[in-house]
């Protein structure tokens, strides 16, 4: 199996080679590694200013810089396919979503959603004060949290205890002790993905990357 490692410099390029190992029996196909089988190795220049972090998206690598710049690459034909201009100091972390957004993180406190389709800017999303040092994106199962328990439903639970404990005259039986009260209902998360990020104004946050638009937690 022949696979690509890639390295950012301070030079402004980033270096591709390939790794070769044998393809173990129980191996099965990465089609985003399989399509770059045939890269050799070569440099990329398109940064002006030493290269801060790399992400790949699908058959793109994605490398932001100190020169405020995000190039996307065409890994197949070892070209730029565009850049993206909106930070005003260093990229330092990326990241992306199945569905093609991409989100940089920069010590200008300022994360950028971006469509990798054509390279538009979404939005921007403002919650630190100081350098946005990382940035990671999670997708969690819809039914991550366990059905929160309603006021409604142990009110209704408590008067049918009620009712079984009245005698067959209808006069009280046993007193029943009141119901504990019910959990909080706990946030649904939902399938939709999460992005965090962390900062040197020593927080953090969490946005919910809704279709309709980003939601912070």
């Amino acid at each position: 199996v022949s696979t690509q490692s890639t390295w950012g410099h301070r030079d402004g390029s980033v270096s591709i080679e390939p790794i070769s190992r044998p393809r173990p029996s129980n191996f099965e196909s990465d089609d985003r590694l399989d399509g770059l089988e045939c890269l050799q190795s070569g440099t990329l220049k398109g940064h002006t200013q030493p290269v801060r972090c790399l992400h790949l998206h699908s058959d793109f690598l994605l490398s932001g810089g100190d020169d405020t710049i995000i190039v996307q690459w065409d890994l197949q034909r070892r070209i730029k396919a565009r850049d993206f201009r909106r930070h005003v100091d260093a990229v330092v972390s990326l990241s992306s979503t199945s569905s093609g957004i991409l989100l940089s993180a920069s010590q200008d406190a300022l994360i950028i959603a971006w469509s990798l389709c054509d390279g538009a800017c979404l939005y921007e999303l403002h919650h630190h004060f100081h350098f946005v040092s990382s940035i990671v994106i999670l997708t969690f199962p819809s039914n991550v949290n366990s059905p929160a328990v309603t006021a409604d439903a142990a009110a209704t639970e408590l008067d049918e205890d009620n009712a079984a404990a009245m005698n067959e005259d209808g006069t009280p039986g046993a007193e029943t002790p009141p119901a504990a009260a019910p959990p909080p209902a706990a946030a649904s998360i939902g399938a939709c993905p999460v992005l965090i990020s962390g900062s040197y104004d020593k927080s953090f946050a969490l946005w919910e990357l809704k279709e309709a638009g980003p939601s912070k937690r």
